[in-house]
């Protein structure tokens, strides 16, 4: 019934807001184009782009921006003209295109291209975030990924290059006339007021960027790292409006979260499962705040909502594009994060070290709090017949389900071009079917949630401070072993030690999980193994064993991180039973252990084999 309640709601709140719609097409008159190159990208391709990074369009008569209720929705007629060359150096030698056009290539999506007067794309423009101020003249279409077009792609040696991201670009546009919108729908169902529920869902996952720290030689170089960011789409599916405001802004009157720049915070990851069905979280990034929603409709028909852009409107999309979630405007560490409430610690955290409510612009390096991924862990030819994911979660304050947050998608990473480039293709084979985006975490795509069969089980233990998830996986080797895999994700349990209240709330530790434990035989002799998602030998967790169990325990002063997934890996020579495993939560609180349903090998003599990294 209340899913009914829910479902009703948001259908009367569109088809109010599509009656009291006021929809109108003003001319544009002037434009701009800015562009911000990434320095890593176009190392990597061995391209410099001019010092000149802002250029003058010459719109076509035809060009309108389309509005309802003064929200821009869409872009009609055909180009604009850049009225001077376009140019590029490439391997020390320098080419010059001239005429080129900015040529709309999707309207309700804002989708643009770079194209030359023979008709060649050179650069694809996307993801890009519309604002306009109510009631002015001006328009303004920031964070747009850049991406290699196939012009350029055949430029640098390799026609697959193509898509391959290389910055992000704003443009700005002048309009012929005032577009003002209507006064009305200006206050926005929050959470907490009334019988108002948020509900945020991850609907796509549809570019990754890979970026390489120029070791790499695409065999598992021992030094080469890669960092791979995603794009992430959502939509408010609850009937509540979502706060959406950026980091250090003012809220405004009626807010309800205590005068605090409420936003959700971004976090994503990269996973392997391995041929033999082993699961690996190989990297994840610190956490990305957002500060702005586009909303728009789910089919990309334009503008949704009205009023302002810091909110989330129930039913209506936003996206991020893999330039905007890599910038280092927007990054902070984990830590200082409270996932199972929500909650930002700004005191004395990254962006405001001393506490006086405005950012510190800290200087973050390219690879620093992003998902980065040894080379010899992307490589297809050390691990043949693997697969890999990339996972994306929106962490939404009051969400009633973070399950539907969660996202992930299959990439294959290919080593391309005589650039010698990682990229990352949603294709078995380039150009062919694309792999489909999957709601929910990587763990259940593994074991799927609720399963109890003889050898696989999945389940939940929830707790105040949050919820952890413990898959398994038992494997016959023959002979008369079993191979047995525990994946545990911890997806939002941290015991935090705070000091203050929102908006200035400092979060001074946000543990999770220090320890978990089997029941095990006295005569058995163990040796396992764990993988646990970085590559910081340092924290890695070890084996203790007494009469009754044997334990995996974090180093002193560490625990399993929220959003992080550890692997425990063990070969037994008896088939599994159901049993129970028990976590230890770090931190102070109570209980001191948490129980969890699992796969046991269930009787006294176990033998463990080597290698199993």
């Amino acid at each position: 019934m209340r899913a009914v309640q829910l479902a009703l709601s948001l259908v009367l709140a569109m088809l109010c807001a599509a009656a009291r719609a006021e929809v109108s097409e003003v001319p544009i008159r002037d434009a701009t184009l800015a562009w911000h190159w990434h320095p890593d990208s176009l190392r990597e391709l061995r391209l410099m782009m001019p010092k000149q990074t802002r250029y003058r369009l010459s719109p076509e008569p035809d060009l309108r921006l389309r509005l309802r209720d003064g929200q821009s929705i869409a872009m009609r007629g055909d180009q604009f003209d850049l009225t001077q060359a376009w140019s590029f150096t490439l391997r020390g030698r320098s080419h010059r295109v001239n005429p080129v056009h900015l040529v709309l290539t999707r309207g309700d999506a804002f989708e643009f291209a770079l194209r030359d007067g023979d008709g060649q794309d050179w650069l694809r423009l996307d993801h890009a975030l519309p604002q306009r101020r109510d009631g002015g003249t001006a328009a303004e279409w920031r964070h747009f990924d850049v991406r290699v077009g196939p012009a350029l792609a055949r430029q640098l040696g390799d026609a697959s290059l193509a898509g391959v991201p290389l910055g992000s670009a704003t443009l700005q546009v002048e309009l012929a006339a005032v577009a003002k919108a209507i006064e009305s729908c200006v206050a926005p169902n929050f959470p907490n007021t009334g019988n108002f529920q948020v509900d945020v869902a991850l609907t796509a996952i549809d570019s990754a960027d890979a970026v390489c720290n120029l070791q790499c030689n695409g065999a598992g170089a021992a030094a080469a790292r890669v960092k791979l960011t995603p794009s992430a789409k959502l939509q408010g599916v609850g009937n509540a409006d979502v706060p959406w405001y950026r980091m250090f802004t003012t809220s405004p009157h009626g807010y309800p979260y205590a005068g605090n720049d409420q936003h959700p915070f971004l976090v994503w990851a990269v996973y392997r499962i391995d041929a033999d069905g082993r699961l690996s979280q190989l990297a994840r990034s610190g956490v990305k705040h957002a500060f702005f929603s586009s909303n728009e409709f789910p089919n990309g028909s334009g503008g949704c909502g009205c009023g302002p852009a810091n909110v989330l409107w129930s039913g209506c999309t936003d996206t991020y594009g893999w330039s905007t979630n890599d910038s280092s405007a927007w990054l902070s560490a984990r830590s200082e994060i409270i996932p199972a409430r929500g909650q930002w610690g700004r005191c004395g955290s990254l962006r405001d070290a001393d506490c006086n409510g405005s950012d510190d612009s800290p200087f973050i390096p390219g690879f620093d709090l992003r998902a980065v991924v040894a080379e010899s862990d992307l490589a297809p030819a050390l691990h043949p017949g693997a697969q890999w994911f990339v996972e994306a979660w929106y962490v939404v304050r009051d969400d009633a389900n973070v399950d539907n947050s969660f996202g992930h998608r299959r990439i294959v990473p290919r080593w391309v071009g005589p650039t010698s480039k990682w990229m990352l293709d949603f294709s078995e084979t380039l150009g062919g079917p694309q792999l489909p985006f999957v709601p929910g975490p990587v763990i259940d795509a593994w074991v799927a949630p609720g399963t109890t069969t003889a050898t696989a089980m999945s389940r939940d233990v929830v707790h105040a401070d949050g919820r952890l998830r413990l898959a398994a996986r038992v494997q016959d080797l023959g002979g008369g072993r079993w191979r047995y895999d525990y994946a545990l994700l911890n997806i939002d349990h941290t015991r935090a030690e705070t000091q203050g209240s929102e908006p200035n709330l400092r979060v001074f530790a946000s543990d999770g999980p220090v320890a978990i434990a089997w029941p095990l035989s006295p005569f058995a002799h163990v040796a396992v193994a764990m993988q646990d998602g970085d590559l910081d030998a340092g924290n890695d967790w070890t084996v203790e064993r007494d009469a009754t169990q044997f334990r995996f325990v974090a180093p002193t002063g560490t625990s399993m991180p929220w959003g992080a997934l550890f692997r425990f890996s063990l070969v037994a020579n008896l088939p599994p039973t159901s049993g129970q495993a028990a976590i230890q939560p770090g931190g102070s609180g109570a209980p001191s252990a948490l129980g969890i349903a699992t796969l046991l090998p269930d009787a006294a003599s176990i033998l463990f084999a080597d290698g199993m990294e």
